[in-house]
This record gives structure tokens, C-alpha cells and sequence, in this order.
């Protein structure tokens, strides 16, 4: 292999985990979020409201 391909690869594993990590960390940023939410029990309600009904209503 020449040198040129492997910087390509080299870069291209940096690339690669800069965006994984840039991803996991935007999702943490977001489930964090939450904790600040007052909207979060919408969720939670609406689960009860799913397990109330039998399943041939659903």
C-alpha cells in the first residue's frame, strides 16, 4: 500500500469516530434534556392509556 492510502484510511477512521462520537454525545445531550422536560409524563400517560384497553379494542 502506498503512503496516500493509508492517510485515506487513517483520515477515514478519524472521520468515522468523530461522528460516532459526535452522535452519541448529541444523544446524550438530548436524553439529558429530558430530565428538564415537563412534557416527559405525556409519555408515560399515554402508556397507561394503552394498557387499560384489552387487546381486541386495540
Amino acid at each position: 500500500m502506498s503512503t496516500h492510502e493509508n492517510s485515506l484510511k487513517r483520515s477515514s477512521k478519524v472521520i468515522l469516530n468523530t461522528v460516532i462520537y459526535g452522535i452519541c454525545f448529541i444523544f446524550t445531550i438530548l436524553y439529558a434534556s429530558l430530565l428538564f422536560s415537563h412534557n416527559i409524563w405525556t409519555d408515560e400517560a399515554f402508556t397507561i392509556q394503552l394498557l387499560k384497553k384489552t387487546w381486541a379494542e386495540s
